[in-house]
């Protein structure tokens, strides 16, 4: 049966879409843990002197912390003052505040730092980062003290894409005021900054961990923030920090006084800092997400005093949350973490149809592209949206162009299928954008199908014919006659629609005619059989004639095409012939009586030679006899 000339693949579209939801549900599934926009943390651990049951408490709200309206379990932790073998229980105390999250140690160092403030360190999530482990440097910065240099690329976003890698430095500048330790400040920035500036411009770079600056005229600082290659950009500005009006910014000390290797003196110093680059600033890409930088914990009223001194309000409406938090930053280290969370790039995903199955040739055909920007984000704001192009190249024709935000629905656009010439064909459209890192561009996805020629129907295998007519006998009042038509897929191959027979109506389907069979589908190679019966019951002597009109079609595939195959059916019907009468009924009139008996004695004897008739040789043995006569008589009346 034929099928209208325009069809898209809407059972295929709906597998591509659950294909997508699928995706779109787990990351709703997991966004309690796995997926997000980027979380980035670093924290004086004051190489565990503190409690560590209190530090695991801190470690869980690194992730619980909704301040800036959503929660993730950190991704990047940059950790200071790490003696060796430290870090394996920092892993172990990250793993038990988020089971099930898939944490890892970065590249670690100790260059003899133990007696000296300790090492650096860093722990990430592999679901979403992975360290480029052969970019791991240490730089010097005084003091017995080395920073050290990650590399971190986002996951699933392409090895080779820089603008979704970034570099961090960990750091730990000498202590205390005066001078002399502001100097080895100074040249301990200064060997970081230069080691920035040799990395390829535009590189996102962070600076992260413990600088101990005392306020922003300190030379370390000024030569941080100061223009140039890699300058580093304090989120807060560079304004002064010193004082209860700034106290929602610092860092140090949770306690007021000292103990157990812990330093007091309560809430007064800025000594914590994520710097940012001009990349991570500039609102595109991977950048920080404007408003969520801040010291976990640090409610802003515990100015010169111990962080839980008094009801803290850090989680707005949940004063005994935020007590807990409190009192666990107290007993954990002399330091409270400094927390960002940063929006990433899009990322393409991109879903067609696997198969735009078997059409015929001119097929008016579309097949369906699925994008959507999967980036694994919380929020649609932890990923930047982006514009992007699809171009249809090989079976696929015509290009497309939308934009995609995160958590959006996929938009859908339809590309042609060329289906001009025959044979298996594959095409492919490639999605890509120009929007900075974002993961997976181009993206290629592929479909592939076969364009069939049309069947053709015909009355014979090797030649074109749409007229036919046959010829039968009948005789009048006797047997009802069967007429045979073969319907042929002319020139059948492989590469042709099998063919249709959906109707067959006309004067040859009426009475005396009668269709006895003929609606029948997939003629190949064998002919399909239209018969006609004609029942002569009455019928008088002569010629009758009936056309019929066969409408045929191709296979139900998209581009089928429907005609008509005409047949006559030309009869003869014969007289009936004259029933022979009884044995002995000579004369032909229907009775055997006394003029029949006359005949047979008339011709008594031999018959004549043949092929003289002898008709009153009833039995055949060629004399007229007496036995003859037992026949006559015995049929008499």
């Amino acid at each position: 049966m034929a099928t209208p000339p325009h069809r898209f693949s809407r059972g295929l579209r709906t597998q591509a879409l659950s294909r997508l939801a699928l995706g779109v549900l787990t990351v709703l599934l997991t966004a309690g843990q796995a997926p997000a926009q980027l979380r980035i943390a670093n924290y004086n651990t004051a190489r565990l002197q503190g409690s560590t049951i209190d530090l695991r408490h801190v470690f869980g709200e690194l992730g619980d912390d909704n301040t800036p309206g959503f929660a993730q379990p950190p991704h990047l932790v940059v950790f200071q003052e790490v003696n060796s073998g430290q870090l394996s229980t920092l892993l172990s105390l990250m793993q038990q505040a988020h089971p099930g999250i898939p944490y890892a140690a970065a590249t670690y160092t100790n260059a003899g730092e133990d007696p000296v403030g300790g090492a650096q360190a860093a722990l990430y999530r592999t679901d979403l980062l992975v360290e480029d482990a052969g970019a791991h440097a240490d730089i010097f910065t005084g003091a017995g003290r080395f920073a050290d240099r990650w590399r971190f690329r986002l996951v699933d976003y392409g090895a080779a894409n820089s603008d979704a890698a970034f570099y961090i430095y960990g750091m730990h500048l000498k202590a205390s005021p005066g001078s002399e330790n502001e100097q080895i400040r100074l040249d301990g920035i200064n060997a970081v900054r230069a080691n920035a500036a040799s990395l390829p411009a535009g590189t996102h770079i962070l600076y992260a961990g413990d600088f101990n600056f005392y306020s922003p005229g300190e030379p370390g600082y000024v030569a941080l923030t100061a223009a140039g290659t890699a300058r580093g950009i304090d989120p807060h500005g560079n304004g002064s920090w010193s004082g209860s009006g700034h106290a929602i910014r610092h860092t140090q000390s949770p306690r007021l006084t000292s103990s157990g290797g812990l330093v007091g003196g309560g809430m007064d110093d800025r000594f914590d800092f994520q710097f940012l680059t001009a990349p991570f600033n500039d609102g595109a890409g991977l950048t920080i997400l404007q408003g969520t930088y801040r010291s976990l914990g640090n409610d802003g009223l515990h100015y010169g005093t111990a962080i839980n001194q008094g009801n803290n309000f850090y989680f707005a409406g949940n004063v005994s949350r935020s007590n807990a938090l409190a009192d666990a930053l107290h007993g954990a280290s002399d330091h409270v973490p400094v927390v960002v969370d940063y929006r990433i790039p899009g990322r393409i995903s991109a879903a067609i149809d696997a198969t735009f199955g078997t059409v015929l040739q001119g097929a008016s055909v579309g097949v369906e592209l699925l994008v959507s920007n999967d980036a694994p984000v919380v929020v649609a704001y932890g990923a930047e949206s982006f514009e992007y192009a699809a171009a249809g190249t090989g079976a696929l024709s015509g290009t497309q162009a939308g934009s995609a935000a995160a958590l959006a629905a996929p938009n859908v656009h339809v590309f042609a299928v060329n289906t001009l010439s025959t044979g298996f064909k594959t095409g492919a459209v490639q999605v890509s954008s120009n929007n900075q890192g974002v993961g997976r561009s181009p993206t290629i996805v592929q479909t592939s199908g076969t364009v069939l020629l049309h069947a053709r129907p015909s009355f014979q295998s090797d030649a074109d014919v749409a007229f036919l007519q046959v010829t039968a006998d009948a005789v009048a009042d006797g047997p009802t006659i069967e007429i045979d038509v073969p319907v042929h897929n002319a020139f059948w191959t492989s590469m042709q629609a099998a063919l249709d027979i959906d109707a067959v109506t006309g004067s040859a389907t009426e009475p005396p005619f009668a269709l006895v069979s003929g609606v029948q589908s997939g003629i190949t190679a064998t002919p399909g059989i239209v018969r006609f019966a004609f029942d002569p019951t009455g019928a008088a002597p002569g010629q009758v004639t009936a056309f019929s009109s066969i409408a045929v079609s191709d296979e139900n595939l998209p581009g089928a095409l429907s005609g008509t195959l005409i047949v006559a059916v030309a009869l003869t019907v014969s007289p009936a012939e004259d029933p022979p009468g009884p044995p002995g009924d000579l004369d032909g009139n229907g009775v055997v009586n006394f003029n029949d008996l006359l005949e047979l004695l008339s011709a008594w004897g031999p018959c004549p030679p043949r092929p003289e008739p002898c008709p009153a040789d009833l039995d055949g043995n060629g004399t007229v006899d007496f036995s003859d006569v037992l026949i006559l008589l015995g049929n008499w009346g």
